[in-house]
């Protein structure tokens, strides 16, 4: 999977709960796309919750797209990607080390990628960009900023700029430390990724994977790949990852 943002507005939860309580709906400038905007108001930036996103591959015809789920603790992120039924399953320890659980669902296999084998294969990133989907210190540097507009209380920054040659644009909710949309386009076509809706854990329709379930996967390690090149499951798994395993922050 892919990879790459985050904000702090406390003071703007106060905002929202007062001028969302209608049910004001925030119209995004690039769509028709609305988010509810009462139920952002509801949670903060910091609070456990699940967020649906939609990815849409515009590449010829057909149209792709699919929803793509993001669920964030503290020290804790997972999604799922409901066209590829993967996962992933990022975590920090106390000494700010990273680990990741990439989960191949049909396959019940759970590829596990300790903080070495992160920085080995070159896919260590920094952990904002993992638990606000996109990488906060791109604002101002390879992003730039285009402009803002507010509904109802609710910020919405728009940022655009180039990122790995892609032009990369951005609309991010600061109140939420998360993107509202983001979009790359290139010559072969456009990938775009939509919040639809975020839920507060209590009322989520997605919730954490339990241990106990993937206790009942397969766990590889990463590191032990290049002596199971005959494994069939193994052989499997690497086809799905598009001929190489490796894992990132941001959806396909």
């Amino acid at each position: 999977m892919n990879r790459e943002f985050p904000f702090l507005l406390r003071d703007l939860a106060l905002v929202l709960a007062s001028l969302l309580t209608a049910g004001c709906a925030l119209k995004l400038p690039h769509d028709s796309t609305k988010l509810d905007a009462t139920a952002l108001a509801a949670i903060s930036a910091d609070d456990p919750m699940t967020c649906r996103y939609r990815k849409e591959t515009v590449h010829g015809d057909p149209n792709l797209h699919s929803s793509w789920e993001f669920i964030r603790e503290p020290q804790r992120t997972e999604s799922y990607d409901g066209a590829t039924r993967q996962g992933e399953i990022w975590e920090r320890d106390t000494q700010g080390r990273l680990t990741l659980t990439h989960v191949f669902t049909d396959e019940k296999v759970a590829l596990d990628y300790s903080t070495g084998d992160l920085k080995a294969a070159g896919r260590l990133p920094v952990w904002a960009s993992v638990w606000s989907i996109v990488d906060p210190g791109l604002f101002g540097k390879a992003l730039t900023l285009q402009g803002k507009t507010a509904k109802g209380g609710l910020v919405l920054e728009t940022y655009a700029g180039q990122l790995a040659g892609v032009d990369t644009k951005i609309d991010w909710l600061p109140a939420l430390k998360l993107p509202a949309r983001i979009q790359k386009t290139s010559p072969t076509g456009t990938d775009s990724l939509s919040l639809e809706q975020c839920w507060p854990m209590a009322k989520a329709p997605r919730l954490p994977t339990p241990e106990s379930q993937l206790n009942h996967y397969r766990h590889i390690d990463y590191s032990d790949l290049g002596d199971m090149e005959t494994d069939p499951i193994v052989q499997k798994i690497v086809a799905l990852s598009g001929g190489h395993a490796h894992g990132s922050a941001e959806p396909h």
